[in-house]
């Protein structure tokens, strides 16, 4: 017999890494518009093709990086579904 407890405790843990989930993911996408800004901020200022491109690939590689943390956190999201089911 399923233990009511065990399943509230299971709930619990799961509400406390969704909510973490959630919190990550927030600051994640709050990370990701603050470099679409600097990129904004970088075209608008950049004065030549060479400063561009260098700023330009700098700032990309931090996105994809961003990017790669947020696909991380995807899979996580289906872990936690996974164990739902």
């Amino acid at each position: 017999m399923v233990n009511p407890k065990e399943i509230e405790d299971q709930l619990a843990v799961i509400e406390r890494r969704v909510k973490a989930l959630v919190a990550e993911n927030r600051g994640l996408r709050d990370r990701i518009v603050g470099l679409e800004r600097e990129i904004a901020g970088v075209r608008s200022e950049a004065v030549s093709r060479e400063r561009m491109a260098g700023v330009t690939h700098q700032v990309r590689e931090r996105i994809e990086k961003v990017l790669s943390s947020l696909e991380a956190l995807g899979a996580g999201n289906n872990d936690v579904h996974d164990r739902d089911a």
